[in-house]
């Protein structure tokens, strides 16, 4: 269950959580009135050069200095504003990075894990702060139980940008999150399921990140923006059962309800690292 009387302090957060906090808050106030294919949801990644302040305010999370925040992707891509880095889950570490199914930009197209490199595109995504809870909820595009523990938490869009170019297609439900519910590439911008929360909320500590040059802060839970469950979010999840990324079919990412032991620790196939823009895969898989 959650922490009772959890609230976002500089006692429980560190200030580069803060600053994010801080710098979301700020741009979101200054483009309340972007609309998107009349649904209201914010799009401050309408500009490039409005894609560079997003992943700045991202680097500046993740300890990365600010003229590191803007690199250009891998494989010698064209240079553009964006931060080509994929997430990858605590029981596998950075040698397994989201990916693209056979790098496929289409919807519907399953995430996965794969052996992290830096000539895999399929890896290629990109970071898109688009404003707090608070915010989705005030149009209407998110749930009153997120509002409940999450209302100033960072929400973002991760972008399949392959080689540095946007597809408009985001890692995302094609349905409300439930229990095993598919995570997959869905258009941009269209709905709160292609948005992610970071879940400070639910996490004991912010479990270290090892292996990782430049690492995150920590590891932690991203919960779908479809969520209706404030006790028991729904969170990506890497499938359990002894599932593996080299297993034939490739399992696919979902949503499930968060799920923790009794200590209060999190699954570790629902903790996320985050890398900070630049920095490189992890080590070979074994």
């Amino acid at each position: 269950m959650p922490r009772p009387g959890f609230a976002l302090t500089a006692m429980n957060l560190p200030v580069s959580w803060l600053q994010l906090l801080a710098r979301c808050r700020s741009q979101t106030g200054a483009h309340r009135t972007t609309t998107m294919g009349g649904t209201g949801l914010m799009r401050i990644r309408y500009a490039a050069a409005v894609v560079a302040a997003a992943t700045v305010s991202f680097a500046i999370a993740f300890g990365a200095p600010a003229d590191a925040a803007t690199p250009p992707c891998r494989h010698s891509a064209p240079s553009l504003a964006t931060s080509c880095v994929a997430p990858f889950t605590q029981e596998f570490g950075p040698s397994f990075a989201l990916d693209v199914l056979r790098a496929h930009a289409r919807v519907g197209q399953p995430i996965i894990l794969f052996r992290a490199s830096t000539h895999d595109a399929a890896e290629d995504f990109s970071y898109s702060l688009q404003g707090t809870v608070e915010d989705f909820y005030r149009r209407g595009l998110m749930s009153p139980a997120m509002m409940l523990h999450y209302s100033g938490f960072p929400a973002f869009e991760l972008e399949y940008t392959p080689y540095g170019r946007g597809t408009d297609l985001c890692a995302g439900v094609a349905r409300t999150a439930r229990t095993s519910t598919p995570v997959s590439l869905q258009p941009c911008g269209a709905s709160a399921r292609t948005v992610w929360v970071l879940d400070f909320f639910d996490v004991k500590d912010l479990p270290v990140v090892s292996g990782f040059p430049g690492p995150p802060l920590g590891y932690v839970p991203v919960i779908n923006g479809s969520d209706t469950n404030f006790s028991h979010p729904y969170v990506a999840t890497y499938p359990a059962a002894g599932a593996a990324p080299q297993d034939l079919p490739r399992p696919q990412v979902v949503t499930a309800n968060l799920t923790e032991f009794s200590d209060g620790t999190v699954f570790d196939n629902q903790m996320w690292g985050i890398p900070q823009a630049g920095a490189s895969p992890g080590p070979p898989a074994t």
